[in-house]
């Protein structure tokens, strides 16, 4: 006993181990900036990967890590040339692959998909890649190929919660809501603690119109990943959708305040529910504070909703640039602006009009859009 105790005084004043040797290498640098990337420090990350690039500037994978931690800091102009010059040294499927999500980030559809398809000519088993590309090609509306691109994956990964949620997805935009359920049940049974999945079914139920199972599935999102915004905002519209007013104000404010400043969608619908509750007013100042606040294109697609539900732009003007819209998302904004409209005429008591509103915004297709189900639940109120 006193050995031992005598031996543990001596290790006590021994002097500690020495500190590692920082980084020497390009590859090294690269490591230390990937560690720094996976414990959610992206500013370090680019410190590491700017020594790395100084040390060898044709080391590939010290553009592409500095690409993703650019990504990650919202910078994606840089992130794309970072990605470009990871692809021009070493063009690997990885690297297309990781553009290509860049491109999707600037809704660079195309782009995204054209890279996705050079990814799988380098490796046609890239599972990964499958599931991105038919993500973008259903974000572009080719619901048929997306359909192809998840049967691919399925057939390499049979036991891929997101395949399962993939397929779910095309079906419910192809108004299949029970192969969609089917699809969705297929994921949570491989991954049942997943928020998202149980998120996804939710959104299913709410557009098949079974509002309890809809709520029951967002709450038990909820209870497993309480603080993702998104689940408490898809709550709260079909709350909305229920008319539960008073249920869907507490979702849309969790959402704001769990979201960034920037994210329209829970404060436009605050004010849908607010005016519901006689608080019109009140809510449209609300909103003007925000738009001035709000740090974003000044003639986006937000900013002219929000213009349009607190008076300083006109419905013609409104919806007139709602159908001059080019690009990606297209669909959804022209469904979103439909949805808006008819909601204000309702409020304003104009029924009429609103239903035609209601169904303009059916007309788009745009069934990925949310609007698209809450335009769909409001003419089914209307038409009880």
């Amino acid at each position: 006993m006193l050995l031992e105790l005598l031996f543990a005084a001596v290790a006590a004043f021994q002097d500690p181990q020495p500190a590692p040797p920082p980084p020497s290498t390009a590859a090294e640098w690269t490591r230390s900036g990937d560690g720094k990337v996976d414990a959610g420090d992206p500013d370090a990350a680019l410190q590491d990967y700017v020594k790395a690039i100084g040390l060898d500037p044709k080391y590939a994978p010290a553009w592409n890590g500095r690409a993703i931690a650019r990504q990650k800091k919202g910078d994606l102009d840089g992130a794309l040339q970072d990605f470009t010059r990871a692809l021009e040294l070493e063009p690997t499927d990885v690297y297309y692959r990781n553009r290509a999500s860049a491109k999707r980030q600037q809704s660079d559809l195309r782009g995204a998909i054209t890279d996705l398809s050079k990814a799988l000519e380098i490796n046609p088993k890239y599972v990964e890649a499958f599931i991105a590309r038919a993500t973008a090609r259903f974000a572009a509306d080719d619901l048929e190929g997306s359909m192809s691109d998840f049967r691919k994956a399925l057939e390499l990964d049979a036991r891929n919660p997101d395949v399962y949620r993939g397929m779910a997805y095309v079906k419910k935009d192809e108004g299949d809501y029970d192969g969609a359920l089917a699809d969705i049940g297929k994921a949570i049974a491989l991954a049942p603690d997943s928020a998202g999945l149980h998120a996804s079914r939710g959104l299913i139920n709410a557009y098949k119109g079974e509002t309890f199972a809809s709520l029951k599935d967002y709450t038990k999102a909820i209870e497993l990943s309480p603080n993702e915004m998104s689940h408490h905002y898809f709550r709260g519209c079909v709350y909305q959708d229920s008319q539960k007013w008073r249920e869907a104000l507490v979702d849309f404010r969790k959402a704001a305040e769990l979201s960034s400043p920037q994210w329209e969608f829970p404060r436009l619908r605050m004010w849908l529910v607010r005016a519901r509750l006689g608080e019109r007013e009140a809510a449209t100042q609300d909103l003007k504070a925000w738009l001035l606040l709000r740090k974003g294109p000044a003639n986006d697609a937000a900013a002219r909703v929000a213009a349009y539900l607190t008076g300083s732009l006109s419905e013609r003007d409104f919806l007139r640039a709602a159908d001059a819209e080019i690009g990606a998302g297209t669909k959804g904004r022209r469904c979103q602006a439909y949805y808006f409209a008819g909601e204000k005429r309702l409020l304003d008591g104009e029924r009429f009009a609103a239903r035609d509103l209601f169904k303009r915004a059916l007309s788009t297709e745009a069934r990925n859009w949310r609007d698209f189900g809450s335009a769909q639940a409001e003419l089914a109120t209307m038409e009880k």
